[in-house]
């Protein structure tokens, strides 16, 4: 390098190297724009290089081949057909160089071929440079566009998921809260859900759930209370990202709510079949009733006659006290719940109770704990539940009058802080074969019953938000406890 001309390799060397050390302070401030930047550092590098050349022999010296990274670094910069110009300076420079070494350096053997195959060369990689920057800019352009519809999938999402009326929260594999919505603070009970929280400081039963879910993905996962027990949350789990080592996105429903819903549609769906059972069924069957008390009055009637009319009698009577249980039912779609006071509801059913089976004296006891408990609940629904809890006592209990004890107790539940209402009779108690189907229409233990009283109460229970459940008590008998949301009494 430099044999040819070596002052002028020596200072073009140095002009070169201060004029790319200066380029970096226009590059840094921007000024002026991206294509006069590059224009004049493409314009700088053909001429230092071929300057270059020459004062190290001409084209011979290799030299030349650095105007090809020029030319292809000013085209991916620039694009568009800038980078032709730029290939046409650089071959520009070359043929000069080769023209003044012809004219005036008669001892140097020019070399036209080689320049023009290096002027080829550098048109073919600005060409190249031109279809990659198209494709850069192409695939810059479809980036910017999946970025900004990436952006706005994010929020709809985030919005979604904040608006939505069910609990989302996504769990590590070490069982921290990594994400939740405020639906899923609101369902939990903790308003200061937040991230990095563990979930069993959260939620104790959630945290179960989710450890037997991981055991075992496949069973069922039946609903939970949550504190207070006023309400069931109902969780699914799903794997998020890298199976099992991933997060675990958790939702969370109102079982209470949906239950709720799930009964309206049920007594709808009732009251529309009992509008045709009445219809169809009730007609026919006081006509059967009508001739049955004409054919009775009949003198002539033998006696084996009259105990085939008295089973055709009993069962069309027990046909239409299914009928009227069933209507009954169905009667009861809108639900229209207050604040009751409870101590004082019992007293006044156990009163009306008693009146209704001419005791001189009633079994019934009532005892409230505190006194000013308090239950939001349709008070005539309360009455017709309660109502068919005590028939059943006197219809099942094997007690004579006198020896009947029933008692109405209402309280607080420590476990779950809900309020409570307690039917308990001294009675024989259910066989427990049968307790787990209590609750099925149509299911009796007795061959007078209609099946539906349980069945009925349970429904009724349900749509207004409360739990019937049967507990066998200790000293015998049987106990039915009726769970209410729990109402604090207004203070003066």
């Amino acid at each position: 390098f430099g044999s040819t001309h070596p002052d002028l390799f020596r200072a073009t060397g140095i002009a070169y190297f201060a004029a790319v050390a200066l380029s970096g302070i226009p590059a840094h401030q921007r000024v002026p724009g991206l294509q006069a930047q590059a224009l004049l550092m493409v314009l700088t590098d053909s001429a230092a290089i071929v300057l270059l050349m020459h004062a190290s022999g001409g084209i011979q010296s290799g030299l030349g081949i650095l105007l090809a990274a020029s030319v292809a670094g000013g085209s991916l910069l620039t694009g568009g057909r800038t980078g032709l110009l730029f290939a046409a300076i650089a071959a520009l420079a070359l043929l000069i160089e080769q023209s003044y070494t012809q004219l005036y350096e008669h001892y140097a053997t020019p070399a036209y071929t080689q320049a023009g195959f290096l002027g080829l060369t550098v048109f073919a990689i600005a060409v190249l440079g031109h279809v990659l920057a198209q494709r850069a800019r192409q695939s810059a352009e479809l980036a910017s566009r999946r970025e900004f519809d990436l952006e706005n999938l994010t929020q709809l999402n985030d919005h979604i998921i904040r608006r939505s009326q069910t609990g989302v929260l996504v769990v590590d594999a070490n069982n921290r809260i990594r994400h939740s919505n405020q639906a899923a603070a609101q369902l939990i009970g903790r308003p200061d859900l937040g991230q990095g929280q563990s979930l069993r400081g959260a939620s104790l039963d959630l945290a179960r759930q989710l450890l037997h879910w991981r055991r075992a993905p496949d069973e069922p996962i039946a609903p939970f209370p949550v504190a207070g027990g006023d309400r069931e949350l109902q969780a699914s789990f799903t794997h998020l990202g890298g199976g099992e080592g991933g997060g675990i996105l958790v939702s969370l429903q109102d079982h209470s709510a949906q239950a709720l819903r799930t009964q309206q549609d049920k007594l709808s769906a009732l009251g529309r079949l009992t509008a045709s059972i009445a219809h169809e069924i009730r007609n026919p069957l006081s006509a059967i009733s009508h001739a049955g008390q004409l054919l009775e009055e009949s003198p002539d009637l033998a006696r084996s006659d009259r105990r085939l009319l008295q089973i055709v009698q009993t069962n069309a009577s027990r046909v239409n006290e299914i009928i009227e249980n069933v209507l009954q039912l169905s009667r009861r779609t809108e639900v229209a719940p207050s604040p009751v006071p409870i101590r004082e509801c019992l007293q006044e059913f156990a009163e009306n109770f008693g009146l209704g089976h001419d005791w001189v004296e009633t079994p019934v006891r009532v005892r409230v704990d505190p006194t000013d408990l308090i239950i939001e609940v349709d008070r005539s629904q309360l009455y017709q539940i309660l109502t068919i809890l005590c028939e059943n006592s006197v219809a099942h209990s094997g007690q004579e009058p006198e020896s009947l004890e029933i008692e109405l107790t209402a309280g607080v539940d420590e476990g779950s802080a809900a309020s409570y209402i307690e039917v308990a009779d001294n009675g024989g108690g259910i066989p427990q074969e049968a307790v787990e189907r209590l609750f099925e229409p149509f299911f009796t233990t007795s061959g007078q019953g209609t099946g539906l009283g349980l069945y009925i109460a349970k429904e009724l229970s349900a749509v207004n938000r409360a739990r019937l459940e049967y507990r066998p008590p200790a000293r015998g008998g049987s106990c039915f406890r009726l769970l209410f949301p729990r109402i604090e009494p207004e203070r003066t």
